[in-house]
């Protein structure tokens, strides 16, 4: 445990990152890098003790129809002498069949969706999920963000700010963000800069067709982490992205 807070702790108090957080905190009369150590602190322990069950209890939720399945097969081979049995274990097999290849088309952002649920459910009494669109995904409870100033639309706040209609904050380096990846390493491209603590997923299909969750990281992500596109490159804004180096194994 001590590596994976030591390994945030220094992301979060790499000089540049320093006064990047520096300038918020001057900004914002606050200061933003002990929030963030605070953060680190108090949510990694928590995030390590159910990583073992996010591991093995999401994958068996998002497999249930393929489950299902297996089990109406070995139903129909013990009971293959009964028609009528038959025919009811075939009527089943139809829509297990179809939540399967449903199944068989998720992208990161449903695995993505069901990490949030579960990690909101597990860690209620700690974190709250933000609202939709906002940075980052998940907020501590115990902080407090009545000094940030609205979001406007003219005029509006680069940086750290309260959304007028949920009156959530957004843009803070203080909480966590969540990513998911197919495969075995953390990729993200993302149209702005988020800079804080984020939990990284990656999974991937067995050779049976079933989702399995085969990694989950974390990193403080700073500024100096982002690589921004190619300027040759014809976007309708900037792209930035960053890979998996900074990113330690929770498990």
């Amino acid at each position: 445990m001590n590596n994976i807070l030591n390994h945030l702790l220094n992301q979060l108090h790499s000089p540049d990152n320093k006064n990047d957080l520096l300038f918020l905190s001057k900004q914002h009369n606050c200061d933003w890098e002990k929030r963030a150590e605070q953060t680190i602190n108090y949510i990694v322990p928590r995030l390590k003790n159910i990583s073992e069950g996010m591991v093995m209890e999401i994958p068996k939720k998002l497999n249930a129809s393929g489950i299902l399945n297996r089990k109406l097969d070995e139903g129909a081979n013990k009971f293959n002498h009964l028609p009528e049995v038959i025919a009811f274990i075939e009527s089943i097999r139809e829509h297990a069949t179809a939540f399967t290849e449903i199944t068989e088309d998720y992208e990161s952002q449903q695995i993505s969706a069901s990490v949030q649920k579960y990690i909101s459910n597990k860690l209620s009494d700690d974190l709250y999920s933000n609202s939709k669109s906002s940075h980052p995904d998940f907020v501590l409870k115990n902080l407090d963000y009545s000094h940030l100033p609205y979001q406007k639309k003219k005029n509006p706040v680069v940086g750290p700010c309260l959304k007028k209609t949920t009156n959530s904050p957004s843009n803070i380096p203080d909480g966590l963000e969540l990513k998911s990846t197919k495969g075995s390493k953390i990729k993200v491209d993302a149209h702005s800069l988020h800079v804080g603590l984020h939990l990284g997923i990656t999974w991937n299909f067995t050779n049976i067709s079933e989702i399995e969750i085969n990694g989950v990281w974390l990193a403080y992500i700073t500024y100096q982490d982002y690589k921004k596109s190619s300027e040759n490159v014809i976007t309708t804004s900037p792209k930035y992205s960053f890979g998996h180096d900074p990113f330690i194994s929770l498990i």
